[in-house]
């Protein structure tokens, strides 16, 4: 809350109003046509060449608005200093309607600064925001005397009634809009943190597959070992083969679970690269989406989860292998918790090519989706309650916000379309993605 000082001519005194300090300068887009036209319309009404709304601020008070009139003397954004003794500062000083038939005629008003410009009678009233501070007034000039009876009086205060509403309107707008920018910044946010767990989730999943093949290996090794160095004992060539086959077949156990591990890493490595980058490229999308599920497998075998990736399988086009890999992990972590509850499943991904578009059909054999809630879905923190806050088999279940991800992905960075459709058999999600992204 901010404050001004007014001179009140009748007393000759200086008054502190309150005012909003920082206006959002949108007020003026949101209400200048509207009042424009309503100023018009009190000019012809009234018969007279100044309609005004008048804006106070700190050290001066402007000219808001203003009818059209060719006698009308003054301009928009017109501004006058405080202290002057206008005939808005008594009005906002006294917090009272103010009327001057004739300036010319009183002592106190024949010096006024609006005399000048041959405005001298005046009609005028305060105007308020919702929280009592001063907005302005509105006010009505002649360049003759005038005196106006009740009727014309309670027309200009319902007038100013209607700014006053048109204020609160306003204002109501406008903490409407910043609570919606709000929500969406947070939602934002949450969108982030879940993608986020996505990534650790998989890394996690990541560490506990790779541990077998390494443990394997690191056990191997060391057997390995042991047989070279009984071996080097060995004078019997008999014997000696046989330790060779020996070791040989720990070589091949080795390379077979290094082989499984530097997989699984160059999976990980890759979706989280892109993941990090974001960058779009040409890449075959049957591949890809193989990737996902290699580097998901922990979480897919300790579910019980087999897949197949069939159709198109060598289709390529260019886009985000990143957020791509997100849907996908999404869709996964549906399947399990919402569809299969930790119970085993099969999950298949059919790829098509059309004549503009890239078809994904993801389907799995679950529950399915009741038709009550396919419509919400894809909402913001909209779940079905089943697995709320459990975990299962090493996913955490999510808030509601998985779908919405994949959904916001898909459409906002994968330049496609996504669906739903389910039934006892299973749910099936349908993406439609262009072969080229057009960013």
């Amino acid at each position: 809350m901010g404050q001004s000082t007014v001179k009140v001519r009748e007393d000759d005194s200086s008054r502190v109003v309150p005012i909003i300090a920082e206006e959002n300068q949108l007020v003026r887009e949101e209400v200048l046509s509207k009042w424009q036209n309503l100023l018009n319309l009190i000019s012809e009404v009234f018969d007279v060449p100044s309609a005004l709304i008048m804006r106070l601020r700190e050290t001066d008070i402007e000219v808001f608005a203003l009818n059209k009139h060719d006698d009308n003397p003054y301009e928009a954004l017109e501004q006058c200093k405080l202290g002057m003794g206008l005939y808005c500062e008594t009005v906002l000083g006294t917090d009272s309607p103010l009327e001057v038939p004739n300036a010319l005629e009183s002592a106190i008003w024949k010096d006024n600064p609006d005399v000048k410009l041959d405005m001298i009678s005046y009609l005028g009233y305060p105007i308020k925001w919702p929280d009592g501070s001063y907005f302005g007034t509105i006010c009505v000039l002649d360049s003759k005397t005038r005196t106006y009876n009740e009727m014309y009086k309670n027309m200009l205060k319902e007038f100013g009634s209607v700014l006053e509403t048109d204020l609160e309107l306003y204002i109501k707008n406008y903490e409407l809009k910043q609570s919606i920018d709000a929500l969406e910044k947070t939602q934002d946010q949450l969108i982030k943190l879940e993608r986020n767990k996505i990534t650790t989730e998989l890394m996690s999943g990541i560490a506990h597959e790779i541990n077998t093949p390494i443990g394997v290996s690191i056990t191997t090794a060391s057997h390995i070992n042991k047989i070279a160095e009984k071996g080097s004992q060995i004078k019997d060539l008999e014997t000696y083969s046989e330790t060779l086959d020996d070791i040989q077949e720990g070589m091949v156990l080795l390379n077979r679970n290094l082989e499984a591990a530097a997989s699984l890493i160059s999976s990980y490595k890759r979706i989280s690269t892109d993941q990090s980058k974001g960058d779009c490229k040409v890449f075959v999308v049957a591949d890809y989406v193989e990737s996902v599920f290699r580097s998901m497998r922990y979480e897919l075998k300790l579910n019980h989860v087999n897949h197949k990736v069939s159709g198109n399988t060598e289709m390529t086009i260019f886009s985000c292998p990143g957020p791509l890999s997100q849907v996908f992990m999404n869709l996964i972590n549906n399947s399990i918790l919402h569809g299969f509850h930790g119970s085993g499943g099969h999950i298949s991904v059919y790829i098509e090519e059309t004549s503009d578009t890239c078809k994904i059909e993801f389907m799995d054999n679950g529950e399915g989706i009741e038709n009550d809630h396919l419509e919400k879905i894809f909402e913001p923190f909209y779940t079905r309650s089943k697995v709320l806050n459990k975990d299962i088999n090493g996913l955490n279940d999510n808030s509601g916000m998985g779908l919405c991800i994949v959904k916001e992905i898909v459409e906002s960075t994968l330049k496609g379309s996504i669906k739903c459709i389910s039934n006892s058999d299973g749910a099936k999600f349908i993406l439609d993605l262009p072969k080229a992204v057009i960013l």
